[in-house]
């Protein structure tokens, strides 16, 4: 895999939600997984219809790549059945997506022969609407999770500062004076942006305020 911090921000992204509604969904203990609690979807349907437009979406509408997921009904799919299908969509279109470069996600999606071949869709609109639909879905799985004693995840987490050559803080301790941090999306534990005229200081720490006089 190449470095993720030289992939385009939508990629970058994609992953992250990736990663987010997978861990979401193996947070749920045993007796929130099978079937569904209230009006809420059970989780192996819900990651088996995330695989299906994540294939569609990802895949076909961005890659070019032909579906191959198989879409179901939300309540359809058993828990592991459900992640497996998931796992599987990310490992098939995760190739094509680490192919691209920054200045296609301006092109047109690939959408000849779907119900949205009318659409004015760019492959660049399509990752974003991607991110957001997992996330989407993610929050579904919290909740359902909660209700079987889940911790809150904090999704999608906070940002991370990482310096203006954009290596996380974690790989470079940022010198004194060393510019306003530039951002990257990051699990639970990351701090917030840097705040205007406070560099990062050694560490990855701001400097103590002032009181004022």
């Amino acid at each position: 895999m190449p470095d993720e911090r030289a992939l385009p921000l939508p990629i970058r992204l994609l992953l992250d939600a990736e990663e987010a509604i997978l861990g979401a969904a193996e947070a749920i203990s045993a007796p929130g997984r099978n079937g569904h609690i209230g009006p809420l979807s059970a989780p192996g349907g819900v990651m088996a219809h995330v695989a299906w437009t994540h294939d569609l979406w990802s895949g076909q509408f961005i890659g070019g790549l032909p579906i191959a997921a198989r879409q179901t009904q939300p309540d359809d799919t058993p828990y592991r059945e459900g992640i497996d299908a998931f796992r599987a969509t990310t490992e098939r279109v995760r190739p094509s997506l680490l192919a691209l470069d920054a200045g296609v996600f301006r092109d047109a999606a690939h959408l000849d022969g779907t119900p949205f071949a009318n659409q004015d869709f760019t492959k660049g609109y399509m990752a974003r609407r991607g991110v957001a639909h997992l996330y989407v879905h993610a929050g579904d799985l919290t909740v359902a999770g909660s209700l079987v004693g889940m911790p809150d995840l904090s999704l999608p987490g906070p940002l991370a500062p990482v310096c203006r050559d954009r290596r996380p803080r974690r790989a470079l301790r940022c010198r004194a004076g060393s510019p306003r941090g530039t951002h990257r999306a990051s699990g639970p534990g990351g701090r917030a942006p840097a705040p205007a005229g406070r560099p990062l200081h050694r560490g990855g720490r701001y400097p103590p305020r002032r009181a004022s006089r």
